[in-house]
């Protein structure tokens, strides 16, 4: 069983197809495969899900299973994870609003803002640009700046690494 709709439309099947298509997985409980979207709105997933492309726009509300994305140049958000999610692709700019499961990244030049996590975040790839409110990450790669508030933690391993850890307020 599932609803998921592309354009706005319906739709059967485990493979999409449709370049530069917004596709909407409001309940998934059967394997899906997404090729070339412009847009990907995650509002629960309960089975498998693959994303592959370049440009994407992701969302992903509530995520209970795998989502793996396969993009250079996305934009993801992830406000709810309680599963595993993987990142793959260079250029991505990544908010993590909510994430208790294993999520993880792995590219070049990325751009993360972690609001809150609870679990298991890594963060694997080059000139990478990291900031942490809550939570604990562990950062991976060469060239790579990590801004670290109170509270948050981060393991990192690379050369050079600045690792910035800002003071607390009083």
């Amino acid at each position: 069983m599932k609803k998921v709709l592309v354009n706005g439309k319906l739709f059967e099947g485990n493979h999409i197809h449709e370049p530069d298509a917004v596709v909407e997985v409001f309940f998934n409980l059967e394997n899906l495969q997404i090729y070339s979207p412009k847009e990907v709105i995650v509002h629960t997933n309960s089975q498998n899900l693959n994303v592959y492309g370049e440009h994407i726009t992701m969302l992903i509300k509530e995520n209970s299973c795998n989502i793996d994305l396969f993009a250079n140049y996305a934009k993801v958000t992830v406000e709810k994870n309680t599963s595993n999610v993987h990142i793959f692709g260079d250029y991505s700019e990544i908010s993590i609003l909510g994430n208790s499961c294993n999520l993880q990244i792995f590219g070049n030049h990325i751009q993360a803002q972690v609001e809150d996590n609870d679990s298991n975040l890594q963060i694997f790839g080059n000139y990478h640009k990291v900031e942490i409110k809550k939570g604990r990450a562990e950062v991976y790669g060469d060239y790579g700046k990590t801004i670290v508030h109170p509270g948050a933690e981060v393991t990192s391993l690379g050369d050079p690494q600045e690792i910035i850890q800002l003071p607390e307020t009083p």
